[in-house]
């Protein structure tokens, strides 16, 4: 039993549900006429879609103990219509930005083609929406399927330091 809106009883009211509509007034005016189709309120309908909004998602961490970066970030920029993305796998350090492949995946989510460097394996990781404006990211790398969650992020990190450090190994080649 649900606590009143005070919340120090039990709320004792019933649930009541909205009349079902008949089938002389479901899509008719009050005359009992065909009611002209609704014109669709884009800004509305695209709020209310499902699946995962334009953004940049992250999970990516330093270790406190050695001061390496770990995990994995993308910007999805066009959220469900992206069809690429520059995204960054963090092992150590964000070393650099690889550009992969998106396309629809069933239940409101998305594939990402990602090619692994140096090898050029392509790894299929699946993202989905989470309840908290995230995603759930799925990827087999070897041992078995792997979930992490990516929380939404206002600007770059892990990409960032990518670009940075690409940028640095450009400006300051290594010398032999």
């Amino acid at each position: 039993m649900a606590c009143s809106p005070a919340g120090d009883a039990p709320d004792t009211r019933a649930a009541v549900a909205p009349p079902a509509a008949s089938a002389r007034t479901a899509g008719a005016d009050a005359a009992g006429k065909p009611a002209a189709a609704a014109t669709p309120n884009t800004t509305t309908d695209a709020a209310l879609a499902p699946g995962i909004a334009p953004g940049i998602y992250s999970n990516v961490q330093m270790s406190g103990e050695t001061g390496d970066l770990g995990g994995i970030e993308f910007d999805l920029a066009d959220g469900m219509a992206s069809r690429s993305i520059d995204i960054t796998v963090c092992e150590g350090w964000c070393n650099s930005v690889e550009r992969a492949r998106v396309r629809p995946a069933p239940g409101g989510g998305l594939y990402i083609d990602y090619p692994q460097q140096p090898s050029g394996d392509i790894h299929v990781m699946t993202i989905m929406p989470d309840e908290q404006g995230g995603v759930r990211l799925s990827v087999d790398w070897g041992p078995g399927v792997q979930t992490e969650t990516l929380r939404r992020l206002n600007q770059p990190n892990g990409l960032q330091t990518a670009r940075d450090t690409a940028a640095d190994a450009v400006a300051n080649p290594q010398r032999p």
